[in-house]
């Protein structure tokens, strides 16, 4: 994995503009890249999952964007430090809720949505 020393903030257009450019992006609700060093942990069941738990950005736009983008904001519930980073890397599975598990070899953090509506 490639770990940024600084995290760009990245807006809902600049992420539209990296797709558009032929990025496949993943929004991944972490610490952020230095902590996303091995597979997910199902906090369901207690299992380790494939890789990283991902959520494909698909061409969203507006407000649908942004409830996609935030879908995983309650997991701030159990601890306020994590964030929306914004993700490439390879697809090697699902995780337990049916999204993209990708590979932590070729996971890398392309910056951090700064667009999200804490509470």
């Amino acid at each position: 994995m490639s770990i940024m020393t600084k995290i760009n903030s990245l807006s809902a257009q600049e992420i539209m503009d990296m797709q558009d450019n032929g990025m496949v992006l993943f929004v991944r609700w972490s610490r952020g890249p230095k902590y996303d060093i091995k597979p997910s942990r199902d906090y369901a069941n207690g299992g380790v999952h494939g890789g990283l738990s991902a959520v494909l950005i698909g061409h969203w736009e507006g407000a649908y964007m942004t409830r996609r983008l935030n879908e995983y904001m309650f997991l701030r519930m159990k601890d306020e430090k994590l964030k929306p980073y914004i993700y490439t890397g390879e697809v090697i599975g699902r995780d337990s809720d049916g999204y993209e598990s990708i590979d932590v070899a070729t996971a890398n953090c392309v910056g951090v949505w700064d667009e999200v509506k804490l509470p």
